[in-house]
């Protein structure tokens, strides 16, 4: 249970810290602040001895993720602009 769930919040100010998960394996990752900061997912060779699965340098994933993030909430806060000027 502890595996599924986003852990406690920490310091630091990479975005998807307690929520991504390995797009190989499913486990959670975690965030490495070193050299401008990684995801990391390690969970098969720290319990099954096998190689790390993968690791991803943060700042272009949470570039692409702020992308996304604003292009969906700005229409909703057009509209949300809209109707509190008409009122």
């Amino acid at each position: 249970m502890r595996t599924n769930s986003r852990g406690v919040p920490r310091n630091g100010g990479l975005l998807l810290h307690g929520i991504a998960r390995c797009a190989r394996c499913g486990h959670k990752m975690y965030v490495r602040y070193q050299n401008g900061g990684e995801y990391v997912c390690n969970h098969l060779h720290r319990h099954q001895g096998l190689p790390t699965c993968q690791y991803v340098r943060a700042p272009a994933v949470d570039v692409a993720v702020a992308q996304a993030f604003l292009e969906a909430v700005t229409p909703a806060e057009f509209e949300s602009f809209s109707a509190a000027h008409k009122v």
